[in-house]
């Protein structure tokens, strides 16, 4: 791009250069001759244009202005900028300038801006005009620790008026400092020494040269942070694409300077597929799960030797028809780094079994769960609404002085998600994804009802396997959205404890049992799985480990039935599991009926 005399403007977007702007004078002296091939007059870059260079370049031009901020866009290029104020040209400089640079760490090459005043009067106190200037740097591979680039040089030693300022970016965080060497046509002697002093790409610092330099002081924590939360922050932190969202986001993570802060951002950029939703998907199972144990426990009777049954008012006749609503509230604080949640289920269990033989009964269950995950802490504004579908096959053998139930489950979730991110520095994001998932699991309990007085005591052990299946999916929203890859969990949960009945009145028809539970269950499997993850947007993928969970659980029931001797019984029932920082309440009511 060429110019001889005339003005020169980049009103707004980008430009790319492919070459020198201007040439330079043929003859000092022939200024002011119509004749002469000579710089451009005036380079104006406005209203936040961007001048990008693909090559090394020269600028000529007796001024150059700019007015609303703007961006020279270096890339790898040494770009050199000649300037011709032989006449009193008033600057018209505003906003705030970027310098971009790339640091390519192979190649060994960076882009550099230099100034030479070639005529006018020397300003000693002008360099870089006083403008207010942003250093934007981008590295592509690895650079050590103090690894030191010229950014900007002026040629003629001036004193810098205004230091600039720098983005930590692409995984560093930088310091910037200014160099006056000695020597030089002007003979400075009030810098220092440079001489044969080159940066990390091999930029001489230059005799009588002023150098405003970038020193890499030492990875951004964000660019090596671990843990649970640290891969999503590293993935940003290092981020080298085109695309202007995560960009925003890459600097944004960059600029935070605790390690508080960087585990923040790393728990808002976790998937939500992980740890808490698998966790509620699987509460709404087992919310399922103890409908058919009242059921079971309701109408067992004990064998012939002892007696006893666990309600008198319930014989095993022919057909039985159940329904029972359940409702429950859980909540889940910060653990293992993993911030918690608070969810709420309610939904309506409806089954029908029927004697097969005189000891074993079987049964078919269908149950609906709405739950509502809400995340705590840094996390606030996300969580999921969840959809379950359940489906069991029940069935209960009385021996003589012991039972065992059994039970076989599917379930459908549907998940209707949503992640909010907020990560200071760059726009709040909230990201939406729906997809699915299904679980199917099995159940095996055994007991011994004892006689005690009135009352019947049943030890009892247990063992349930869960498998939840989620598919893969991918955000809707913003640049934070990720592509979110299947995952699959497994639950091995044993269970000891003992149960409790007992009629203590009869008001009409109507017997009056209250009754009691508390269990201890042991997790096997302790770890969620690790799920892989990238950005939708682009850029490497990534690995989210997976969550450790909670090994024990205590339960702790309470309940009473109302029997008639027609066959029919209501029953209520209050549950509570307690693990570690985690609580959940919940609460049935249930009708039966035999024929």
């Amino acid at each position: 791009m060429n110019g001889s005399g005339a003005d020169v403007y980049f009103r707004s977007g980008s430009t790319t250069v492919n070459g020198d702007i201007g040439k330079p004078f043929q003859n000092i002296s022939e200024f002011g001759n119509t004749a002469y091939v000579g710089p451009v007059r005036s380079l104006y870059l406005t209203n936040g244009a961007t001048l990008k260079f693909d090559q090394n370049s020269d600028i000529h031009a007796v001024v150059f202005d700019f007015v609303n901020g703007g961006t020279l866009d270096l890339g790898t290029s040494r770009v050199r900028f000649y300037d011709y104020e032989f006449i009193d040209i008033d600057e018209t400089n505003s906003g705030t300038m970027h310098f971009k640079t790339t640091i390519d760490a192979k190649s060994r090459k960076h882009g550099y801006w230099t100034f030479k005043q070639v005529g006018g009067e020397r300003d000693y106190y002008g360099f870089n005009h006083g403008m207010t200037s942003v250093i934007v740097p981008t590295v592509l591979g690895t650079v050590q620790t103090g690894s030191n680039y010229i950014i900007i040089q002026d040629a003629d030693g001036r004193t810098l008026v205004n230091t600039p300022s720098v983005v930590n970016g692409a995984g560093y965080i930088w310091t910037v400092s200014n160099v006056r060497c000695n020597g030089g046509a002007y003979n400075i002697t009030d810098g220092v020494s440079c001489t044969g002093q080159t940066d990390t790409d091999g930029i001489s610092y230059g005799s009588g040269y002023t150098n405003i330099i970038i020193t890499a002081t030492n990875q951004n924590a964000a660019g090596s942070a671990t843990g649970v939360n640290g891969t999503r922050v590293q993935t940003l932190a290092t981020y080298s694409g085109s695309d202007p969202g995560l960009q925003a986001l890459s600097q944004a993570v960059n600029n935070l300077t605790s390690d508080a802060d960087i585990r923040k951002a790393g728990a808002q950029l976790r998937p939500e597929t992980t740890g808490n939703t698998a966790q509620a998907s699987m509460g709404a199972v087992t919310q399922a799960l103890s409908t058919i144990q009242g059921r079971t426990d309701a109408v067992r009777v004990a064998s012939s030797e002892t007696g006893t049954g666990v309600s008198s008012g319930e014989t095993l006749k022919g057909l039985g028809v159940w329904g029972q609503g359940f409702g429950s509230t859980a909540s889940q604080k910060e653990r293992n780094d993993v911030w918690g949640y608070d969810a709420d289920t309610y939904g309506l269990a409806f089954g029908t079994d029927f004697k097969v033989i005189d000891p074993l009964r079987a049964g078919l269950s269908f149950a609906y769960a709405k739950t509502a995950v809400d995340s705590t802490g840094v996390r606030s504004g996300s969580g999921q609404d969840i959809d379950s579908y359940i489906t069991s096959l029940y069935g209960t053998y009385s021996g003589k002085g012991w039972y065992v139930d059994g039970t076989l489950t599917y379930g459908i979730h549907k998940y209707d998600a949503k992640r909010h991110v907020a990560i200071p520095g760059a726009p709040t994001q909230t990201l939406n994804a729906d997809y699915s998932g299904q679980q199917y699991g099995a159940k095996a309990e055994v007991g011994a009802p004892l006689a005690v007085g009135p009352a019947v005591i049943i030890p009892l052990a247990s063992l349930a396997y869960n498998n939840l299946k989620q598919d893969s999916y991918r955000e809707t929203g913003d640049a934070a959205a990720l592509e979110v890859s299947s995952s699959s969990t497994d639950s091995i949960r044993s269970g000891l404890g003992a149960k409790v009945s007992a009629k203590v009145a009869t008001i009409g028809n109507w017997e009056i049992s209250p009754n009691g539970r508390a269990v201890w269950y042991h997790e096997f499997n302790q770890s969620s799985p690790e799920q892989t993850s990238s950005y939708a947007a682009g850029g490497a993928s990534f690995t989210t480990p997976g969550t450790d969970i909670a090994t024990e659980h205590f339960n702790i029931s309470l309940g009473l039935d109302v029997a008639s001797v027609r066959n029919t019984t209501f029953s209520a029932r209050y549950d509570a599991d307690l693990a570690d920082k985690y609580i959940s309440h919940s609460a049935s009511l249930q009708m039966r009926t035999e024929f």
